[in-house]
């Protein structure tokens, strides 16, 4: 079984390296993903959704690049780096550009849709209400 989560962890690595060569054009290696898991695993990024119970979106910025990656906090390890203007990040610019910041603590975001006359809001399933 542990064999079987390394080859998993390896094999996402090399996924991700490929990923972020294809779209970001950036060449990063084992300590360059290490150094993003860390600022994810410090809070120093944002999370723009949960996909499932294991990954996570996340953006980042990283040696004055901003990264939009698939984080699996089960391998501790970048699942994927995803495209710059992928459609998580577009829905989450959408809603958050129409937000008001209630609460702000290090580990939680929560925020409130600003309503304007005509404005028709529901939140994504995973936010807490």
């Amino acid at each position: 079984m542990k064999n079987d989560l390394m080859d998993k962890k390896i094999s996402q690595r090399i996924h991700a390296k490929t990923r972020a060569a294809q779209r970001y054009h950036a060449s990063l290696n084992r300590e360059d993903l290490f150094a993003i898991v860390q600022l994810i695993q410090a809070n120093q990024s944002v999370r723009i959704e949960k996909k499932t119970n294991r990954i996570t979106i996340h953006k980042v910025m990283y040696k004055e690049k901003e990264f939009i990656v698939a984080y699996d906090k089960s391998r501790k390890s970048i699942a994927s780096f995803l495209p710059p203007d992928c459609q998580e990040l577009h829905d989450f610019n959408k809603i958050s550009s129409k937000a008001v910041v209630v609460d702000q603590r290090v580990e939680d975001l929560v925020v409130v849709p600003k309503v304007e006359d005509g404005d028709v809001w529901s939140l994504p399933s995973h936010w807490k209400v």
